[in-house]
């Protein structure tokens, strides 16, 4: 009777702690995908801007601004690659590069925000290209 409570009792702590490192394992993936998602994002509401021709600075450079900042996340939630992969560090410097021209020469018309979008989209497509 000790050994079948005993194993019971085993059993359940086992599958408690088998369900624990499962929902731990699956929530380490969970910051990179947010950042690329949140940047796909801010990404998609410019280029939707450009669509209807509605290239509002404030709208844009508040995108702009939240890119950036995601821009500097890459490198914590992709530090694998980070450390493994030269590729990876030139697509995210080209990223990086990329939004911060739009930062640094605020658009004027809908043509300036298209070129630096349009460099944006490519940088994210040769990471993505790479690395995908």
């Amino acid at each position: 009777m000790k050994s079948l409570v005993l194993l019971l009792v085993g059993l359940v702590a086992g599958a408690l702690l088998a369900t624990t490192m499962i929902g731990a394992l699956s929530a380490r993936d969970r910051y990179p995908k947010a950042v690329m998602v949140v940047m796909q994002a801010n990404l998609a509401a410019l280029q939707r801007g450009l669509r209807v021709q509605d290239c509002g600075l404030p709208t844009a450079g508040r995108h702009a601004s939240q890119l950036a900042a995601l821009a500097m996340e890459i490198e914590p939630a992709f530090a694998a690659l980070e450390r493994d992969s030269s590729d990876f560090v030139r697509s995210r410097e080209l990223f990086q590069r990329a939004v911060g021209g739009l930062l640094r020469e605020a658009p004027t018309d809908c043509a300036a925000l298209n070129r630096s979008v349009t460099a944006i989209a490519q940088a994210c497509d040769a990471c993505h290209n790479g690395f995908r």
